[in-house]
């Protein structure tokens, strides 16, 4: 049997291979000169515009995201980069004990929490909180993979949820609370600016969702790296972002 596919993007390119590992005949149609869709980058003289990802969860062997690529992706053969920090914020009115206005969000868990507890010491009770919510998210596979559908899951594969349970006590105990609400215990104000950086109010935790996907994260493949690459946001005349 043969399957037409309308888009050579990701989602046309993934179904496409699917589909022949299950013994299908495909036949991919793309308007474009080349597949990928969104998925792609260009050149423009000495510049190369990615328009695509520049960070990927599970790129550790460990993962069952490593385990989802490689069923269509030579994982071997990519070269990922992590970088020393993942987002560097700059405040343009505050600076910390070190004259610093910019805060770097390290990749690395341990050394964050030492440069959290170096430049506010005064607020390591509240830093030591955050740091341990991280390490209880860190815990957890997140979002969860469910490779089969649940009739079809073998026992074993059902009391893994299981382990979950103590994660929706945390959600429970946090979920109302808001970067806002944590950001007002704090006693430095360079750290206080800090949890307003996005301008809104969100729940706390799924900033700490969001850092803990960021401390997961291994970079793009080096092949797409040249110098120093990211996102600059600039949110008016009170912070920067800059999004390795």
């Amino acid at each position: 049997m043969k399957v037409n596919i309308i888009g050579g993007g990701m989602s046309g390119l993934t179904l496409g291979c699917y589909l022949q590992m299950y013994g299908f005949e495909t036949e991919i149609f793309e308007k474009n000169a080349v597949p990928g869709g969104l998925c792609a980058s260009w050149k423009r003289g000495e510049y190369t515009f990615d328009g695509s990802i520049r960070w990927i969860l599970g790129s550790g062997k460990g993962n069952a995201f490593y385990k989802l690529w490689s069923e269509l992706i030579d994982m071997d053969e990519l070269d990922f980069i992590t970088h020393e920090t993942c987002l560097e914020i700059e405040l343009n009115n505050n600076r910390n004990k070190y004259g610093e206005k910019v805060f770097k969000l390290y990749t690395n868990i341990d050394r964050l929490k030492a440069y959290l507890l170096d430049i506010a010491p005064e607020d390591e009770k509240q830093i030591r909180k955050f740091i341990f919510l991280l390490r209880v998210l860190q815990r957890y596979e997140l979002p969860p993979m469910i490779c089969e559908i649940s009739h079809l899951q073998n026992m074993r594969q059902k009391s893994k949820m299981i382990s979950y349970l103590p994660l929706g006590h945390t959600f429970l105990r946090w979920g109302r609370a808001t970067n806002f609400e944590f950001a007002r215990k704090l006693k430095i104000h360079f750290s206080r600016k800090l949890l307003n950086c996005s301008m809104m109010e969100k729940r706390l935790i799924f900033l700490l969702w969001q850092c803990h996907w960021l401390h997961m994260i291994l970079r793009v493949p080096a092949i797409l790296s040249g110098d120093r690459q990211g996102l600059l946001i600039d949110l008016g005349k009170d912070m920067k972002v800059w999004e390795v």
